[in-house]
């Protein structure tokens, strides 16, 4: 795994994109409603304690977004979790990847416990999946709903102009 040094790599796209931490600080406070000061955020930085989210509003305000790319089969770790034990086993180069047995009580999650059915949309997702072409007009308002600051109902009533809250709601009984 490649571990950079998050707090020089977040400044210097920072820097890069022609922005201040006080640029990013005052965007972030128009985004979230919230009171975030230079000094906050870059004592935030500087201790690695930026939420997700916060990386994502950043990202954004930056022109860049966030994308989790699977590494291949070979470079996973595989990791086994029992009560007794946590162990770790990478693999190697030219050492066949091996399964360790492990003796516990629980029984054990397997292709045949799981089921075909996906797993349920989150409002979120029906939310984006409902603007469709549109979802792109409304990156700033998204993000506050997904963090949780602005609720769906309130985007339609005061942001949206590509549907109504009675819509999607049709939309998301129908889906």
């Amino acid at each position: 795994m490649k571990v950079n040094n998050f707090k020089t790599d977040i400044k210097s796209i920072i820097i890069k994109e022609g922005f201040s931490i006080k640029q990013i600080a005052e965007r972030l406070s128009g985004m979230t409603g919230e009171n975030i000061s230079q000094q906050n955020l870059n004592n935030k930085i500087n201790r690695e304690q930026l939420r997700y989210i916060d990386i994502l509003m950043i990202a954004d305000i930056l022109g860049y977004e966030i994308e989790w790319i699977r590494k291949d089969e070979q470079n996973i770790p595989n990791y086994h979790l029992n009560k007794k034990t946590i162990s770790k086993t990478v693999p190697q180069a030219d050492i066949p990847l091996t399964n360790q047995i492990i003796e516990d009580d629980e029984p054990m999650l397997t292709a045949e416990n799981l089921t075909d059915e996906p797993e349920p949309k989150t409002e979120y997702e029906l939310l984006e999946e409902y603007l469709g072409v549109h979802k792109n007009l409304y990156t700033n308002d998204l993000v506050r709903i997904k963090s949780g600051t602005m609720k769906i109902s309130t985007f339609f009533n005061g942001c949206c102009d590509h549907g109504s809250y009675s819509g999607f709601k049709k939309f998301m009984a129908d889906t």
